[in-house]
């Protein structure tokens, strides 16, 4: 548990959770944020990163993996 917490903390200190439109734009607004927590969130319950280049290419970004769990209908296996 205590692993955990160290990530977490580490993690919300992380600057580059951004927006793919603030990426674009370089304007933030309460979706940037929104988008920032949401991906802080999903780190911290499956456990793995942002992007992850040792994963398949269909499973490499957090965000799309993770909806993709969701849409299959197999969000019990995102929890570590």
């Amino acid at each position: 548990m205590l692993c955990r917490m160290e990530r977490i903390i580490g993690m919300s200190r992380m600057i580059r959770h951004v927006s793919p439109k603030y990426a674009s734009t370089g304007m933030l607004n309460e979706r940037s944020d929104m988008y920032s927590f949401g991906v802080l969130l999903m780190e911290i319950i499956t456990g793995r990163s942002p992007i992850d280049y040792s994963s398949p290419p269909s499973e490499m970004n957090l965000v799309d993996w993770f909806k993709g769990m969701v849409a299959n209908h197999r969000g019990e296996e995102l929890v570590l």
